[in-house]
């Protein structure tokens, strides 16, 4: 099926960052690095604020941003390579801040992809400002790993 409402696209996105919150809950029960388990307990932490704010976005946007239909497929590939991810026992805290940094960059670009099929100005601007919200949240989190990664 290819005609979606943008609400389809918003509970994609939760699915995706549930997705993401699983991955690091696996990981933490095989990473075997202290500060490895350190940086995956702060993005679970991070993570559940950003699924807390996206379920909120959704819930309390107005009904017009979502009834806009559009032609495109939803990308489940994904979501199966979200669920799909795993981490080495002996994984760094490099390699966990690659892999997020991975995993947020294509749910970005998936929802910067959607941006142009959505000719409601109101929507658009509504996907956009959550796109931008989310980039900024990555850019903060990115920051606190900086941080913790020199102490």
């Amino acid at each position: 099926m290819r005609y979606h409402q943008l609400s389809e696209v918003f509970e994609h996105l939760i699915t995706l960052n549930t997705a993401t919150l699983a991955f690091y809950e696996r990981s933490l029960k095989v990473t075997e690095q202290e500060r490895a388990r350190m940086f995956l307990h702060y993005l679970t932490d991070k993570q559940k604020v950003r699924n807390q704010y996206l379920m909120t976005s959704l819930i309390e946007a107005p009904i017009k941003t979502f009834e806009m239909w559009f032609d495109d497929d939803i990308d489940e590939q994904l979501l199966v390579y979200i669920e799909t991810l795993a981490l080495a026992p002996n994984a760094n805290s490099e390699t966990i801040t690659t892999v997020m940094l991975e995993v947020n960059e294509k749910i970005e670009m998936w929802l910067r992809s959607i941006l142009p099929l959505i000719i409601n100005n109101y929507s658009k601007e509504y996907l956009l400002d959550l796109i931008n919200n989310l980039h900024q949240k990555n850019q903060q989190i990115m920051h606190g790993l900086q941080r913790m990664n020199d102490v």
